[in-house]
């Protein structure tokens, strides 16, 4: 005799209730995803096929994908996307997971975007979603990704290619500036760099820590060192008036303005993320 199987709802409230157990934050949420990413429908879908019964290939690759999401696998990770910036992006273990919190570093850029520039550059571009959201809203400018990673670098061009910004985008392997050509020069220079102290990565998230590529989180014993390394070349590949701006982490919006201050920045700011963080800090060259 068949196993009668469970309609959609069913199976969503036992996800939930499992997530839940092994305290999954938003579990019906999560389960509710994963069921979209399982049956290969939409959220709407989703709610049209609630009292319908699943198929059993459905259900085995939920179940599969909820037995991970226990283990602590983040959502984006088992879907293979994320959103950012209301765009899809591709994302693997190779690039760091976009958060939420990053689109205040896109913000910046567009609410200070300069109507003559073009140039955007991207240093430790991972999966490309800072500057391909930005050559998004931006449709004059062109822009450069920077990575270490071989792996990322394929990730963001495929990231390029599906969102048609591929025209305007190049992506290099390079050691922070190493790659560039001699008289580069950009009007922006944006990064998300590695800003985590060393010491404290073993008490991230395990979502964070264990499912983020080490190269993306890692900041050197005081979290800083990557800013140093931007800090110290960019200005060579700055136009006059050319913008700099990076996320920060906790506690380093202080220390990183003090590192463009004393480069000879100027206009050195703060911005802050929906939640009240010094998210991001951000610098201007002279014009002259």
């Amino acid at each position: 005799m068949n196993k009668e199987m469970p309609t959609y709802s069913e199976a969503l409230r036992a996800a939930a209730i499992e997530l839940s157990a092994k305290d999954i934050e938003g579990p019906l949420r999560d389960a509710r995803r994963l069921m979209e990413v399982a049956a290969g429908i939409s959220a709407t879908d989703l709610i049209a096929e609630e009292n319908n019964a699943l198929s059993a290939a459905i259900l085995k690759r939920f179940d599969e994908f909820i037995a991970r999401r226990c283990k602590g696998e983040p959502v984006s990770r088992i879907a293979g996307r994320r959103e950012f910036w209301g765009l899809e992006f591709q994302v693997t273990r190779d690039v760091l997971d976009p958060r939420a919190d990053t689109e205040t570093l896109v913000e910046l850029v567009l609410d200070t975007w300069c109507p003559d520039a073009v140039d955007v550059l991207d240093m430790g571009t991972g999966s490309g979603c800072v500057l391909l959201s930005i050559l998004h809203e931006r449709c004059n400018a062109r822009g450069v990704g920077l990575d270490q990673s071989e792996s990322a670098l394929n990730i963001a061009a495929l990231n390029a290619e599906n969102l048609g910004l591929h025209s305007r985008s190049q992506f290099l392997k390079s050691n922070w500036f190493d790659a560039l050509e001699d008289g580069a020069a950009f009007d922006v220079i944006v990064s998300n760099p590695p800003y985590i102290p060393s010491a404290d990565i073993e008490h991230l998230d395990r979502d964070v820590r264990n499912y983020d590529p080490m190269a993306a989180l890692d900041g050197g014993a005081d979290g800083l060192d990557d800013y140093r390394a931007i800090i110290g070349a960019a200005r060579s590949y700055l136009r006059p008036n050319g913008l700099i701006a990076f996320e920060v982490g906790f506690d380093q919006a202080e220390k990183v303005m003090d590192l463009l201050t004393k480069a000879n920045f100027i206009d050195v700011k703060v911005r802050l993320d929906l939640s009240g963080v010094k998210r991001c800090v951000y610098a201007r060259v002279s014009n002259v």
